[in-house]
């Protein structure tokens, strides 16, 4: 159950890998939790990885507001001026 710990050893095997998205708000109260994971990828892992911090908190609000940025990256959207 120790998501710094699973994709450590998701980075050190072989064969296929996923790539990871990873948002939260500003006043989200796991931000301390996800800047850490991030600072993991960033410095350990070599994973294909995109980061993004917005405003807002944890609830479905941010998460809709979000969805178009994942869409995006993994390849189900491509953005245009009304999303932005």
């Amino acid at each position: 159950m120790d998501l710094f710990h699973l994709v450590r050893k998701l980075n050190a095997s072989e064969g296929g890998k996923p790539r990871f998205f990873q948002c939260c708000g500003h006043k989200d109260g796991l931000l301390e939790q996800n800047r850490r994971m991030r600072d993991v990828f960033e410095q350990e892992i070599s994973l294909q990885y995109q980061y993004k911090e917005s405003r807002g908190t944890h609830n479905w609000y941010y998460w809709n507001r979000s969805l178009a940025d994942v869409l995006e990256f993994f390849g189900f959207l491509v953005k245009t001026d009304i999303y932005n």
